[in-house]
C-alpha cells in the first residue's frame, strides 16, 4: 500500500494544475480510496504484532490474539474500500481510455518501482483480499491457541462475533 501512495496517489497528485494532469483530486480519491487509513491501520497493526512478540519471554507466549482482536474492528475501514472497488475500477478504465498517458504513467511506475511490477489494478486489489485472509489467520488463531495460553479465553469469547462481521453472514 505504501507503493500506491509512493508511486501512484502522490505522482497523481503532484500533476494536478499542470499541462500534465492525467486526474483530478476526485478522480484520484475516486481510484484510491481510503488507502491512507488503511496503511495507517496496517502499520499500527504491524508495530503492535512485532511489539507483541518482541515483549514476550517466546514467540508461543506472545499475545498475538489480543492485538489481534483489539485492532479487529478496525478492520472496517476496509469495506467502504471493498465496496468501492469496481467504482475505482471503472474509473482507472476512465483515466486510461481518456489520456493513453495515464496507461503510460502506469508503465513508467512498474519500471521505476519494482512493488508495482505487477501492476496497478494487482496493487488495487489487494487490499480487497487482505480481509479474508485475516478471517482465515484468526480462525486458524482460535484453532491453535492452547487453553492455557493468555489469549484463548479472549479469542473463544469474541472471535466468533468478529469473524461474522468480518464475513458479514454465520460462522456456522
Amino acid at each position: 500500500m505504501q507503493a500506491l501512495i509512493d508511486v501512484y496517489i502522490e505522482p497523481l497528485r503532484a500533476l494536478i494544475g499542470t499541462e500534465d494532469e492525467l486526474a483530478s483530486e476526485v478522480e484520484i480519491r475516486s481510484v484510491f480510496p481510503n488507502i491512507r487509513v488503511i496503511y495507517q491501520y496496517n502499520s499500527a497493526f504491524l508495530a503492535q504484532l512485532e511489539e507483541s512478540v518482541r515483549a514476550a519471554p517466546s514467540r508461543s507466549e506472545a499475545s498475538v490474539g489480543a492485538v489481534f482482536l483489539t485492532f479487529a474492528a478496525w478492520l472496517r475501514v476496509y469495506s467502504t474500500y471493498i465496496n468501492g472497488f469496481n467504482d475505482a475500477m471503472q474509473m482507472l478504465r476512465e483515466l486510461e481510455r481518456r489520456d493513453p498517458a495515464m496507461i503510460k504513467f502506469e508503465r513508467a511506475a512498474e519500471r521505476r518501482d519494482k512493488r508495482c511490477f505487477s501492476g496497478l489494478p494487482s496493487l488495487l486489489i489487494t487490499p480487497v483480499q487482505r480481509v479474508p485472509r485475516y478471517v482465515m489467520l484468526l480462525s486458524q488463531l482460535v484453532k491453535v491457541t492452547p487453553n492455557s495460553h493468555d489469549d484463548h479465553d479472549r479469542l473463544v469469547k469474541y472471535a466468533p462475533d468478529l469473524l461474522r462481521g468480518l464475513m458479514g453472514g454465520s460462522t456456522d
